[in-house]
């Protein structure tokens, strides 16, 4: 069983470093997010004015005026969404080693799985957490994980900067997302701190 706990523990020291880039390279694109959001409004403040729907002088008087600046909108709207997706790799980086440390995790402990003593399993100590804890957190890690590079990779597949609802809502779910998941990451690796260091 020692073998096994020793593995688990490199594989929570790997993700702790993993998670840390992670979160350094989402907080980069809050920045990005919000030019990208308030592109989408100037675009759509366009859009109004087209349609015959402001007060604003320039774009009732000079419509190819409008239409010059939807256009580069467009194009800087398009140039902030690749930026993001740039970010992207880290992310999938991340996911591939959380899944990677559990299916090795996985491995080991069906080739281990008769010397587990299973009473032995769901003890732990004031300084480190019993192996089934540690197993359950490495599985739902790889799990948050995945799903969490999964959703953010179809809303950038599927953003839509004819919809300014849309955008806004793939915005707030990009910071909610990050918040709720880095809280769960935070609670794992505090009930691991005496057995990863």
């Amino acid at each position: 069983m020692e073998p096994l706990k020793q593995h688990i523990k490199k594989v929570f020291a790997t993700l702790r470093g993993d998670l840390k880039t992670r979160r350094e390279c989402l907080t980069s694109t809050e920045a990005l997010w919000e030019s990208l959001i308030n592109t989408v409004e100037q675009y759509h403040c366009c859009s109004r004015a087209q349609e015959g729907k402001t007060n604003v002088a320039v774009f009732r008087d000079f419509p190819e005026a409008n239409e010059k600046l939807q256009t580069k909108l467009v194009s800087t709207m398009s140039l902030l969404v690749d930026r993001i997706q740039k970010k992207m790799p880290v992310l999938e980086k991340t996911s591939k080693a959380a899944h990677t440390g559990w299916q090795s995790t996985w491995q080991l402990l069906a080739k281990q799985g008769r010397h587990v003593d299973v009473a032995e399993s769901v003890k732990g100590t004031s300084t480190e957490p019993c192996l089934a804890d540690m197993l359950l957190w490495l599985q739902r890690l790889n799990l948050l994980l995945q799903q969490d590079y999964a959703e953010r990779a179809w809303m950038l597949e599927s953003m839509d900067f004819e919809s300014e609802t849309l955008m806004v809502g793939y915005h707030s779910l990009w910071l909610s997302k990050q918040k709720i998941l880095q809280q769960e990451i935070d609670t794992i690796f505090a009930y691991l701190q005496f057995s990863v260091g």
